[in-house]
C-alpha cells in the first residue's frame, strides 16, 4: 500500500465528547452526594453531613442548588431533614455518567496511543495515513510523533514492484536486460528497475557477464 503527501493536514471528525455532560455534576462534592441520594431513599441530614464530611453549612449550599435545578427534594419528619434524588435528578445523573463514561473510554484510547505504539505499526508495514485514522490523528501530527520517537520513515511514493520470481538470477546467469525484459515480457526501463530494488548490481552497459564472455550472446 503506498503512502501519499496530503498537501493540507487532514483532520479527522472527532465526536463531541462533552455532550451529555452535566455541568451540575461536574463539580465533584454535588456528584457525590448526588450518587448517595441515587437510590431514591430518604437520607437524613445529618447522615449525608456524617458521610460526606461537610459542615452543615457545606451541604446546604450544594443541595440548594440541586434543589434549584430539580435534581433533590427534600421533607420533615419531625426535627429531621430529609433528602433524596427526585425522577429527573436520577435521569439527569445516569445521562451524566454515561457522558462520564465515554470521555474515559476516549481519555484510555488516546492514552495507548503512545509514541512506542505508533513506532511498532509503522515498523510492522502500517502506512501514516492508516496509522492517523487508526487513532484520530492528523497525517502530519502522526508522522510528528513517529520522528519524535526516532522512526525512520519510508519513502514517499509507489511502492517498487516485487521482482518476479527468477528475474534476478537470470541476469546474474549472463542474460542482459534486454533478454530479460523479453523473457518477462516487460520493458527495459521497468525490468532494470525491478533487478536494482532486487539489490542486484547492475554490469556496466556495453559489457558481456563473465559467464557468457566466451560466446555471442547479445549484451545489456
Amino acid at each position: 500500500m503506498s503512502e501519499s503527501v496530503h498537501p493540507e493536514p487532514r483532520f479527522l471528525k472527532v465526536p463531541d465528547h462533552a455532550t451529555g455532560l452535566d455541568p451540575v455534576f461536574m463539580q465533584p462534592v454535588r456528584l457525590l452526594i448526588a450518587t448517595m441520594l441515587a437510590d431514591k431513599r430518604w437520607h437524613n441530614y445529618a447522615t449525608i453531613c456524617e458521610t460526606m464530611r461537610m459542615t452543615p453549612a457545606g451541604l446546604s449550599s450544594q443541595l440548594k442548588l440541586l434543589s434549584s435545578h430539580g435534581y433533590v427534594e427534600a421533607k420533615r419528619e419531625g426535627p429531621r431533614s430529609l433528602w433524596r434524588l427526585t425522577d429527573r435528578g436520577q435521569e439527569c445523573l445516569a445521562d451524566h455518567l454515561d457522558a462520564l463514561r465515554d470521555v474515559i473510554t476516549r481519555a484510555g484510547e488516546l492514552l495507548t496511543t503512545s509514541e512506542p505504539v505508533l513506532a511498532r505499526a509503522y515498523r510492522a508495514g502500517v502506512t501514516i495515513a492508516s496509522l492517523a485514522e487508526r487513532h484520530g490523528l492528523t497525517y502530519y501530527a502522526t508522522r510528528e510523533r513517529l520522528l519524535a520517537e526516532g522512526v525512520e520513515l519510508r519513502p514517499v511514493g509507489p511502492t517498487p514492484l516485487p521482482t518476479p520470481l527468477g528475474m534476478a538470477e537470470a541476469y546474474r546467469g549472463g542474460a542482459s536486460v534486454a533478454e530479460v525484459s523479453i523473457r518477462f515480457g516487460i520493458s527495459i526501463g521497468r525490468t532494470r528497475r525491478m533487478l536494482l530494488a532486487a539489490g542486484v548490481t547492475m554490469r556496466p552497459k556495453g559489457t558481456r557477464s563473465r559467464a557468457r564472455q566466451s560466446g555471442n550472446g547479445p549484451s545489456t
